[in-house]
Formats: C-alpha cells, sequence, structure tokens
C-alpha cells in the first residue's frame, strides 16, 4: 500500500519545492483599497501587493526570477491592481479558495499529457504575503514544515469537546497531557520532557505557568486555558531558535480573532455558542465520600455558554468575548478490567471504584476577552488585549489521592489569571527588509489550592507575577541568484514568584518557590533557497538567566549563567509537494526557581553547582502535501520524523549524602536520551476522510556517573520524579468520518490508544502497579469516541459527540496517582454566526 502511494505521489511532473492547495472560501478581490506600488522586482512588488490588498499571495520563486513589476498608483480594486502591475510580464493570476496564485501562463496541453496531474497547479518554493498580524499555522503548515509541528484547530476542539482542557492533545503526535484529570490545568508533555519550564506554554505569546508541588509524583506545570476562546494551538517539539520556548518544545496557544468570528464578506460578526454535556454532577459538600451513582445522559450539572463579537475596518478591528462553562464531578467508566484493585483488595491500584463519581474534578469558570488593532500609515499595525480567568474548580492533590486517603470531596481551589497583551507590527511596503514585530505582555496569576485535607488550604497559595517581551525582524534580500531571509531578535521575561513561608519549630516550610529569575535571549537566523530543489537553515542563540530567592529563601545563593545554542537543517524537494528533511537543535533549559530557591522542611537542600539543561536534537523527516493522488481533488497528507533527543546535565531530584536518603537536593546527571519515531497524516476524499497519529520510543536511557540505565533505575536517576515523566512505549488515534446530505452532515468514529509506560509491564511485578511511589504506570488501552455535525445554513451548526462509547474504566496514558478517566460522556453544542 505504502509503495501503491509513493508510486502515485511521484508522478507529478518534475522538480518543485511545493503545492498550492485550494481552501475552502475564496478571497475577496473586490472592493476598492489604495495602492502606491513602484516599479521593481516582481518578488517584491507582489510582497507589497498582497500587504496592501490583504489578501494572501502565492507564487513560485522561478515565475518571479528576472522580472519586474509595473507601477501602481491609486485607488482600486484589488483585481484591477494586480492586472496593472503585472503587465507586460506575461505571468498571469488566478484565484484558488484561500490565495491568490500568480504563475506563468500555462502553454495548451497536448492531449497526451493530460491525466492523474490534470488541474493540480504545483509551484515552486512559495513565498505567501499577508497583512494580518498572523494566525499561527493551518492544518496544512505541518505537512509543509522541514521539522516537528502540529496544529490544532478550533474544528478539531469542537468534535469532540474537551471534558478536561488536556483533552484538545489527544490527536496531537508526542504530546500528551500528563496528570489530566487532577484540575484545570494543562501540563504538556512532549516527547518525554514536562515540568520545570521543559515544555513552554504560551497565550498569545504570554506566559504564566506555575509550579505546584504533587507529592509523590513530584511537580506539575500549570497553564490555564478556557477552550471556548482558542482560535487554534501550536505546538513546535524541541528547542526553539525564535523568541523562545522550552527544550521540549513549545505550545502556542492563540485566542480568537476577527477573522475567526465575522463571515466572509461582512465588516462585523456576532458568535453564539451553548452546550450540554452528561456523566457529572454537582460536587458534594466538603467531606463527603463518594458513592456510586448513576448519571444522566444530559443534564444541567455539565453545560458551556459562550458570546463572542467582532468588527473590522481597513483601519482597526475589535473583538470581545465571554465564556462561562460549568461542570460537576465525572464519573468513572463502568467496565473495569480484571487487573483494577480497589480498596479491601491486596495491593489496591485505585479509589474510584467502577461507574463511581470521581471526586475533585468540577469546574465553575468564567473567562473574558477583549482585543482591539489599529492600522495606519505604510504598514504599522498596533494590538492591545486583555484576558481573565477565573475558576474555582476541584484539584486532586496526587499525596492525597490514595487508597488510605478515600475517595472524598474537598475544598475547592481558586485560581484567575489577568494578560495584557501589546503587539506592533511594522511591514512597509516599498521595503522587503522590513518586517518587525515587537510584543511586551504581563500576566498576574493568584492561586489557593484546596485540594489538602480541609481547613488547610492556605498551605497551596502561590502568587506568580510574569511579565515579558521580544523584538524581532524578518528581511527578505537577494544575495546574487540566492534569496535569502535574515530574522534578528531578543526576548525577555521577569517571573516573580510568592507564596507562604512559615517556620515550623525549627525547620522552615513553603509549598512552592519565592523568588525572582530574569531569562535573557538574543538569536539570529538565515534561511537561503539554494537551488529549486535544496533550502539551507542555519543560526545561533544565546540564552542567560539569574535568579534569586526571596523571604528566608534569599540565604541560597544568586544563580546566573549563559549558554550558545547553533542550529542547521537542509530541506530537498524532490516532487510536488514532497520534502525530505534533516534538522539538528541545540538549547538551553534555565533552572526554575523550584530548583535553585525552594526549600520543603529542610528535606532539600540547595545545589549551588546546579547547572542548566542542554539540549542536543536531531531529526529526519518526510512532509507529504498533495492533491489528486487517487481521485480527483482529494488530498493527501503525511509527515513522518525519525529523532533522537539528547539532554546534557539532565536535572534530577538525589540525596545529597550518598549514605542516606536525606536530605534531598536537585542535581545534573551525564544526560538523558530519547529516541523514537512519528507518523501522522490525513486523507480526504471529499465525501470521506482519514485521520492517524502514532508515536513509538525505541529507546529511553539515563546515564549517571558513566551508568546507563532504563526508566526506574536507581542507578540512573537518584530518588527522581522523572519515572512519572516517561511516555508510554506507543500511543496515537484514528479518526474516520463520512459527510452527507450535499456535506452537511458529517459523521465519524475515533479510536485512542496507548501502551504501558516505557519501560513498564503491568502486572508483571506486584509493586509497579502500586498506588503511591516514584513509578506510577498504568494498562495499555483502546478507547472509542463518536462524533458527528450538522451544517443547518451557512450560519447554525449542531455538534455532537459520545466519549467512550463502551464505558470502560481506564487510566489515560501518563495518568497520575491512578485517577481513571470520564466514562461514557454525552456532549452537544449549537453555534450560531451572523
Amino acid at each position: 500500500m505504502i509503495g501503491v502511494a509513493l508510486a502515485a505521489l511521484m508522478a507529478g511532473p518534475g522538480p518543485i519545492a511545493s503545492v498550492a492547495r485550494a481552501q475552502t472560501a475564496g478571497p475577496s478581490v473586490s472592493g476598492a483599497r489604495a495602492f502606491d506600488i513602484p516599479a521593481q522586482p516582481l518578488r517584491d512588488a507582489l510582497g507589497q501587493f498582497g500587504r496592501q490588498a490583504g489578501l494572501p499571495v502565492s507564487f513560485a520563486s522561478a515565475t518571479s526570477a528576472g522580472l519586474r513589476s509595473q507601477p501602481v498608483k491609486g485607488t482600486m480594486a484589488p483585481d484591477e491592481a494586480l492586472t496593472r502591475l503585472l503587465g507586460g510580464t506575461g505571468v498571469s493570476w488566478r484565484v484558488a479558495g484561500g490565495a491568490v496564485i500568480v504563475e506563468q501562463a500555462p502553454a495548451p496541453p497536448m492531449a497526451s499529457e493530460l491525466g492523474a496531474e490534470d488541474g493540480l497547479i504545483v509551484l515552486d518554493a512559495i513565498t505567501v504575503a499577508s497583512s494580518s498580524l498572523g494566525q499561527g499555522f493551518t492544518e496544512d503548515t505541518p505537512y509543509k514544515t522541514a521539522g516537528s509541528v502540529s496544529h490544532i484547530s478550533r474544528e478539531q476542539i469542537d468534535r469532540v469537546p474537551p471534558t478536561s482542557a488536556g483533552d484538545m492533545f489527544s490527536n496531537t503526535p508526542g504530546v500528551i497531557a500528563a496528570g489530566n484529570h487532577v484540575g484545570t490545568s494543562v501540563n504538556p508533555n512532549i516527547r518525554g520532557l514536562q515540568g520545570m519550564g521543559r515544555v513552554k506554554v504560551t497565550v498569545d505569546g504570554t506566559e504564566q505557568t506555575t509550579s505546584s508541588y504533587r507529592g509523590y509524583i513530584g511537580s506539575r506545570d500549570e497553564t490555564y486555558i478556557d477552550p471556548d476562546l482558542i482560535g487554534g494551538i501550536d505546538i513546535t517539539k524541541g528547542p526553539s531558535g525564535g523568541a523562545g520556548g522550552g527544550i521540549g518544545g513549545s505550545v502556542a496557544v492563540r485566542t480568537l480573532l476577527p477573522e475567526d468570528i465575522i463571515p466572509e464578506g461582512k465588516d462585523w460578526g456576532v458568535r453564539l455558542k451553548g452546550g450540554l454535556g452528561g456523566n457529572t454532577r454537582a460536587p458534594s459538600a466538603i467531606g463527603t465520600s463518594s458513592q456510586a451513582s448513576d448519571p444522566s445522559f444530559l443534564n444541567s450539572d455539565s453545560w458551556t455558554g459562550s458570546i463572542a463579537a467582532a468588527t473590522t475596518s481597513d483601519n482597526f478591528d475589535i473583538i470581545a468575548a465571554f465564556s462561562k462553562r460549568k461542570q460537576g464531578n465525572y464519573f468513572a467508566g463502568s467496565l473495569a478490567p480484571s487487573y483494577f484493585r480497589f480498596p479491601g483488595e491486596t495491593n489496591a491500584n485505585s479509589i474510584v471504584r467502577p461507574g463511581q463519581e470521581v471526586s475533585n474534578t468540577s469546574e465553575d469558570t468564567q473567562s473574558i476577552l477583549l482585543k482591539g488593532s489599529l492600522r495606519w500609515g505604510d504598514g504599522h499595525n498596533l494590538q492591545l488585549g486583555y484576558s481573565r480567568y477565573d475558576s474555582t474548580h476541584g484539584e486532586i492533590m496526587e499525596l492525597m489521592y490514595a487508597p488510605w486517603y478515600g475517595n472524598a470531596q474537598r475544598a475547592l481551589s481558586q485560581t484567575t489569571v489577568d494578560t495584557y497583551t501589546m503587539k506592533y507590527r511594522w511591514q512597509p511596503a516599498a521595503y522587503s527588509w522590513v518586517n518587525l514585530r515587537a510584543n511586551l505582555w504581563m500576566t498576574d496569576l493568584d492561586r489557593v489550592n484546596g485540594s489538602f485535607a480541609p481547613g488547610s488550604a492556605a498551605y497551596g497559595n502561590s502568587q506568580v507575577r510574569t511579565w515579558g517581551g521580544d523584538i524581532s525582524n524578518t528581511a527578505a534580500v537577494d544575495v546574487g541568484l540566492v534569496p535569502l531571509d535574515i530574522e534578528v531578535g531578543m526576548n525577555f521575561t521577569r517571573e516573580d514568584a510568592s507564596t507562604d513561608q512559615w517556620l515550623n519549630g525549627t525547620r522552615w516550610e513553603t509549598p512552592g518557590p519565592s523568588g525572582i529569575r530574569k531569562t535573557f535571549g538574543g538569536y539570529v537566523n538565515l534561511r537561503a533557497d539554494v537551488t529549486d530543489r535544496i533550502e539551507l537553515r542555519g543560526g545561533l542563540r544565546y540564552d542567560y538567566y539569574e535568579s534569586r530567592g526571596k523571604g528566608y529563601l534569599a540565604d541560597y545563593p544568586d544563580r546566573s549563567e549563559g549558554h550558545l545554542s547553533p542550529n542547521a537543517g537542509i530541506t530537498y524537494t524532490p516532487y510536488a509537494g514532497i520534502q525530505l528533511f534533516a534538522l539538528y537543535k541545540e538549547g538551553l533549559r534555565p533552572p526554575s526557581l523550584r530548583e535553585t530557591h525552594w526549600n520543603y522542611q529542610n528535606l532539600l537542600v540547595n545545589n549551588p553547582d546546579l547547572q542548566g539543561e542542554k539540549a542536543q536534537d536531531i531529526e529526519l523527516g518526510l512532509n507529504v502535501l498533495r492533491e489528486g493522488v487517487f481521485l480527483p481533488g482529494d488530498n493527501l497528507r503525511l509527515k513522518a520524523t525519525l529523532f533522537r533527543n539528547r539532554y546534557r546535565d539532565y536535572i534530577v531530584r538525589a540525596s545529597a549524602d550518598p549514605a542516606s536518603t536525606y536530605p534531598y537536593q536537585w542535581t545534573n546527571i551525564d544526560r538523558a536520551d530519547y529516541r523514537g519515531y512519528e507518523i501522522s497524516g490525513a486523507y480526504d476524499a471529499g465525501g470521506w476522510f482519514v485521520e492517524a497519529a502514532l508515536t513509538r520510543y525505541n529507546s529511553i536511557e539515563y546515564c549517571y556517573n558513566g551508568q546507563c540505565g532504563t526508566p526506574g533505575s536507581a542507578d540512573a536517576l537518584g530518588r527522581d520524579y522523572t519515572a512519572n515523566y516517561i511516555p508510554p512505549k506507543y500511543s496515537g488515534t484514528v479518526s474516520i468520518g463520512a459527510r452527507l446530505l450535499d456535506r452537511r452532515l458529517t459523521l465519524g468514529a475515533r479510536a485512542q490508544f496507548a501502551g504501558v509506560r516505557f519501560g513498564s509491564d503491568w502486572g508483571a511485578v506486584e509493586n509497579e502497579t502500586g498506588q503511591v511511589g516514584t513509578n506510577f504506570t498504568w494498562p495499555s488501552y483502546e478507547v472509542y469516541d463518536l462524533f458527528g455535525s450538522y451544517a443547518f445554513n451557512d450560519t447554525t451548526m449542531l455538534n455532537f459527540s459520545i466519549e467512550n462509547i463502551t464505558d470502560k474504566y481506564y487510566y489515560t496514558a501518563l495518568s497520575s496517582g491512578g485517577i481513571p478517566s470520564p466514562g461514557r460522556t454525552a456532549r452537544v453544542s449549537l453555534t450560531v454566526t451572523f
């Protein structure tokens, strides 16, 4: 099958660098706009046209090579302006869905030349110009990007609405939401890395992540996001050579933009959305032990509602949105395999019985979003934004979630996050070497953790104030016959964390770090189209940090460190829409405040010699993005990546005194290695589609003092929590769907599956199925979901889904503390736009 597919893919007409794919809705080329484009090289002129017209423009570098444009000045429709600009060049243009495509006028084909490729528009290296602030990735971006990136669209989020925010990552290869059901926060694990800032999660470019102590499980990075106000999520795996990211990867959450709300052809729009869910009930009184009960199919204990309104014009746009999300405690599945053991049984590995309410999983959240953009002069754009997340929610502290504690309702946690953003862009029409981007932001997070025993909620108080910014410029220049893009930039952050400190007898205690950490970065990246088939990339990034403690933690020494990280890559494009790539990336992960300025009962002592982690990642990959492969108008996407990620000076918790268990300290081991591969893709034939993703690890190894061990090895990891961060040996999803009734009705099914934690064998060793310890694991599982949607018209959409259709009792991959996932859950939502 694979051989047949590759043969079909390579039947194209010759060497190219990409394929333009028709979108579902095309841009408007009518409506007068002001143009001022001087005569110049055609490549630069087309870029200016795209910015001034507010349209995406795609063209091959070979199309514009050696040609000059005609001048265009005055107020006119974009189609007239583009026709004038191309006058005398022999180049034509057309609208293909989401872009204006500029190409050489085709010669009439001979009858013998017509075949499977008829109607396919193949392009060389594509240049895309747009006037917007940028919406991030699209569904096609991962399949035309040299490197491991993923995109989660609004449509995917709505397909099976999330019970917990981490459910949004279910279809993403290499990404798992660790401890997905312990609260409302997300803590992504990317290729085995999580926590302590190893994965950077941003919301509209801002950072608000806080770190919480989780007992035997370790610590948890927590970021709070409202799924109903998300426009899309872009994921980059591995170190970033740009404006900063974690060494494990970056998760960039984009909130709604006017483009997400306003119907095509209008200058304003409103979106109303409401939904009902089932399988929950309102939390009981504090201290109440949960009993088995029959959840209702749909009820008022689980509902969502939101309203978003936006307007746009040539000079400004505004969007405002409000969302309310309420959900009771969910119920576990009723069908439990025999290897689960419950209270009263030997080596119990769960405190929640089949079909029972899972206490402390409720949520009552409301969110506000306000954003406005102002455009003026020659390509200036300023955006101001504010958002607020306010939630009263259940939270499961793994330290208290063991068979002997009982499945009791505890005090609810309270979390608020205020976010302020300012973004400036400048893309002057006359200068291709100016594409300036500057961002300034601040986040203010306050959190009270109620998941400890009743009356001790103050133990979890924490406040984190973070502010930062970045500035960069990308210049498009020609060096002889080689087009060159040069990106230069810098970024900074200041994190100020505070929590309760008290003296318990002779020992200081604090539930979290108290201190200030500053990080700085500068970088330069180059990209060159050496030939029509080969693209080269390279760059350097320098990172520096310094941190100091507050309160009694100020007695700990100040810290600082700098590191220079190179990156390089090559992309080879042998056929239309087929790329081969190889990448090498390095990066620094500075120690977090928890690792440098935290003390728990004097059981954890400071290590003044602690160094930051250094990443060395290698990737080899294949991208496929083709149309008309098997059927006219079909679309095939495929991405396959082989990776080897190495992290020198990996930080673990170990005994400070080799002759004794206590006290602990953070220390560096020689390295941690992760090797594996990812495959993701989709085939869409119009009337039906298939999507799939798979991640598999071939090797995970930790090395210390010259000795290397598998996960759980005491010699390699000391007494660290890292064993709880190790992903399953394999995991993935498969979705299939059909579009019926003139494509207004979509029906589909999804299978989610995962193996046991890498290096584990569920049930083979008695203590591996224990509830509490440094090496919790889970059995393999397969879970099936149904989903569908019906478009009554262009403005009204009904979505419906049933998650875990067989009502299976299971733990998701990277579950912490043996917390079962939701049982059979039905959801229905209605979205109206006008």
